[in-house]
C-alpha cells in the first residue's frame, strides 16, 4: 500500500511540475509576444 502512495505521490508531483513548466513557458511566450507588439 505505502509502495503505491509512494508512485502515485510520485506521479503527481511529475505531473504538477510539468503543468508548472508549461504555464512558465506559456507566460514566457505571451511576454515576449506582448513586448514585440508594443515596439
Amino acid at each position: 500500500m505505502t509502495m503505491y502512495l509512494g508512485i502515485h505521490s510520485s506521479a503527481v508531483e511529475s505531473a504538477l511540475s510539468t503543468s508548472w513548466i508549461r504555464i512558465i513557458q506559456y507566460n514566457y511566450t505571451l511576454k515576449q509576444l506582448l513586448q514585440y507588439s508594443s515596439t
